[in-house]
């Protein structure tokens, strides 16, 4: 993964399952991790109606025939999935804070925090 320094701590996940239990799920641990590959947001705080843009770096372009961006609101409902990524992606939402996640199925996975005011 990529650590953008604003993913940077500890995090655990609360889960309910259709019983009524509650779980939670150990600890990951995100940190700086150098990769060749990374998924930024320029810029990072947006303000609200303002479009930002995702850039991929380090994906080859026969690659990203087998991207997708996958953008989660932080209490983790999908807003939206991409599966047309371009190495500049252009998009606009709601205010809120949203982890973006980047995938391509050759293993290669990064993450940016975008905070739309």
């Amino acid at each position: 993964y990529n650590d953008l320094t604003l993913l940077d701590g500890e995090y655990m996940v609360y889960v309910n399952d259709k019983y009524g239990k509650s779980y939670f799920i150990e600890p990951v641990i995100f940190g700086e991790e150098k990769a060749s590959y990374a998924l930024t947001a320029t810029p990072a705080l947006v303000n609200r109606a303002s479009d930002f843009v995702l850039t991929v770096s380090g994906v080859a372009p026969d690659e990203m025939d087998r991207a997708r961006l996958v953008i989660y609101r932080t209490d983790g409902t999908v807003m939206r999935v991409v599966d047309m990524v371009q190495e500049k992606n252009t998009m606009r939402l709601w205010p809120g804070e949203y982890v973006i996640m980047l995938t391509v199925n050759d293993g290669k996975v990064a993450y940016c925090k975008v905070v739309v005011r």
